[in-house]
């Protein structure tokens, strides 16, 4: 099975999801809050966090891409994803980026929803391979655990059946090959059998 990180790249709430714990549920999913830290500290905290989730090496980082928001907020969070993506390549991590909206059209078919309707969409979809939806506690959750579940999804080892009008995501993201010859299914979703317990 392909090991995965999922990181919901926030300066304020970082969600982050993930295979192959070594104890407990098979994907594992919270959110990284860095409390009173600020500046330079609060930086180094959330790296920290993250570069944490590399002694198990994980194959494959994915990951939400940037949204321009507030001037301040995206300068941020760019600086963020810069120095999450430099460690991921110090590691030999190979990671894909996936938009805001390519991530809400799986969560629930439309790339517009807000994050009240993705987590309600998430919890309901995951809610047996978490161990019940109160594992999805937050926004940040719902998110890391979608494209967790977008990345299983696209090499062939969905969590859940995902309804077609949603799994046409995953033709939007270019999902790379993986060490020894791991490729996604395939890049044209429409035109492959679905994977087992998928729903396409």
């Amino acid at each position: 099975m392909i090991k995965i990180l999922a990181l919901d790249l926030s300066y304020v709430a970082l969600g982050l999801a993930h295979t192959h714990q070594l104890d407990g549920p098979a994907v594992g999913v919270r959110t990284i809050t860095p409390g009173a830290r600020r500046g330079d500290e609060r930086m180094d905290y959330l790296i920290g966090e993250v570069r944490e989730q590399f002694r198990w090496q994980p194959q494959l980082c994915v990951k939400e891409g940037l949204f321009v928001g507030q001037v301040n907020n995206t300068l941020q969070l760019a600086k963020l994803h810069g120095v999450i993506e430099r460690e991921l390549w110090l590691h030999e991590i190979v990671y894909v980026d996936v938009a805001p909206g390519t991530l809400k059209v799986y969560a629930n078919g439309d790339g517009k929803a807000d994050k009240a309707a993705v987590l309600h969409a998430i919890r309901g979809r995951y809610a047996d391979a978490l161990g019940g939806p109160s594992r999805i506690r937050t926004n940040d959750d719902a998110d890391a655990v979608t494209l967790l579940a977008m990345a299983r999804h696209a090499y062939g080892q969905p969590l859940a059946p995902v309804p077609a009008e949603c799994a046409r995501a995953l033709r939007s993201v270019q999902w790379p090959i993986l060490g020894g010859s791991t490729s996604p299914v395939a890049l044209d979703f429409a035109s492959i059998a679905p994977p087992t317990g998928a729903l396409l």
